[in-house]
């Protein structure tokens, strides 16, 4: 994982997706999250699904009116122009939730929490992913 930072949007793959999410708009979010559950059923959830989620976690945040406060200006464009289908999708909100919650579960569940584990950032890695369920679970409809 290529991180520059503890925010959802800070590393390649969530940089990656947000172009696949350009292109593919509310199905790329939906399929993220699927792919999580997928992952979690194992008993482990690996980095790039997990960044992948969080940055999907974000979109719909963001759609529902609760984004980011540091969203980098080429990430808002792009979530802007899908927020509508987001907002529409029935219990997107819940599976944003549902998965900012298993990557942040704890050590031997998800690779990226055990990342963030073994740097001097955990705590701050674990604020931004709780401050995401937050607002999640406070945004509106």
């Amino acid at each position: 994982m290529g991180a520059w930072g503890t925010g959802s949007f800070d590393n390649d793959d969530a940089m990656d997706f947000v172009g696949d999410y350009e292109e593919g708009g509310v199905d790329v979010v939906t399929r993220a999250f699927a792919d999580l559950s997928t992952e979690a059923e194992t008993g482990f959830i690996d980095v790039p699904t997990a960044c992948i989620a969080l940055a999907a976690a974000e979109i719909v945040a963001n759609a529902f009116g609760s984004p980011r406060e540091d969203l980098p200006d080429t990430v808002i464009a792009v979530l802007d122009r899908h927020a509508e289908g987001i907002a529409e999708e029935t219990g997107l909100k819940a599976s944003a939730v549902e998965a900012a919650e298993a990557v942040l579960a704890g050590a031997d569940t998800s690779e990226l929490y055990d990342l963030w584990a073994d740097t001097d950032e955990l705590s701050d890695w674990k604020e931004d992913v709780g401050d995401l369920v937050t607002r999640l679970q406070e945004a509106g409809s």
